[in-house]
């Protein structure tokens, strides 16, 4: 543990999350869902950044898994009639049966009256080997990211999820677009990936995919025009104190969120300072206040977007 959280200091959440979700990292995706891949046989961890305010909770989490188990999940044992036996973790329960997730992931749904016996464990399904495993630094990774994942906001209305370089907005359990703080190319800031409440996509992939944004004919680019420029939804200026945002030639930077994300059954929203720096990156030309609302109206979903530019240093 000591070794781990010396490590924090020089972690990565990019290398974490890598570590996590990729078929050949640490396997925490077998059985835990995150972004949409995973099992279900251990909690969903998608709000565990709130939950979790310091990383000693984590790193003792992965390296001791059993001491603390988190409810419903401990295995149980059940034993039939017929003399079958599973274990796994009860994800429901009727009247008349149970379903059990099997640490292979598969589901088992058995019938109560077809059940002998019933025990419960007091060990975690996840392994006790992490410690070896792993190197302290690795561990340490998956815990920075761990720590990115903050959920706010209302379950069954507008709710946020908070990532390193992201933050996606749901509406119940869709999600209805993504607010891009950081990224490697597109350099102003976006909301990409936007839907209906429904979930049909109403701006294009981003990043695009081939072949779904292929377009005929076109042969520069892969393919696909313009496949960062345009992105989804955003706010660009061509000429700003001599600076071209508009053809990512000058940097809008994510300083902070002014209003942090709250939503409820109604509304969701949020506000963030941006940095529009020089073409050379040297120089803060003004500074961006961008308010973000959605609001449910009768014909789907409203998005209200204010944006102002300020400086107390220089004209622009």
């Amino acid at each position: 543990m000591e070794q781990a959280l010396a490590k924090m200091a020089t972690a990565d959440p990019q290398r974490g999350r890598e570590l996590f979700l990729h078929p050949r990292g640490a396997g925490c995706f077998k059985c835990h869902r995150m972004e949409g891949i995973g099992g279900l046989l251990a909690p969903d961890l998608s709000d565990i950044g709130t939950r979790a305010k310091t990383p000693d909770v984590l790193v003792e989490s992965i390296l001791h898994p059993s001491k603390v188990i988190t409810e419903g999940f401990a295995q149980q044992r059940v034993s039939t009639v017929a003399g079958k036996t599973f274990s796994g973790a009860v994800i429901e329960e009727t009247g008349r049966s149970i379903k059990l997730v099997t640490p292979d992931a598969a589901i088992k749904v058995i019938d109560k009256a077809d059940i002998e016996q019933r025990t419960g464990s007091k060990l975690s399904p996840m392994p006790d080997g992490f410690g070896t495993m792993m190197t302290a630094q690795q561990i340490a990774d998956i815990v920075a990211w761990l720590l990115t994942q903050k959920v706010t906001g209302e379950g069954e209305g507008f709710s946020f999820r908070e990532q390193d370089d992201e933050l996606d907005i749901y509406l119940g359990k869709q999600r209805i677009a993504t607010y891009l703080k950081r990224h490697p190319r597109l350099t102003r800031r976006a909301l990409v990936n936007v839907t209906t409440p429904g979930g049909i996509q109403v701006t294009r992939n981003f990043p695009p995919r081939r072949p779904d944004d292929v377009d005929p004919g076109y042969k520069a680019e892969n393919g696909i025009i313009h496949p960062v420029m345009h992105p989804g939804i955003w706010i660009g200026f061509g000429d700003v104190a001599g600076n071209d945002y508009w053809r990512l030639q000058a940097k809008v930077e994510f300083d902070k969120f002014v209003d942090p994300p709250a939503g409820d059954k109604t509304s969701g929203s949020f506000a963030v300072r941006n940095r529009l720096m020089s073409k050379d990156g040297q120089r803060l030309v003004c500074n961006e206040v961008t308010r973000y609302r959605f609001e449910r109206v009768p014909e789907g979903l409203l998005l209200k977007i204010d944006a102002e530019y300020l400086s107390d240093d220089r004209d622009f």
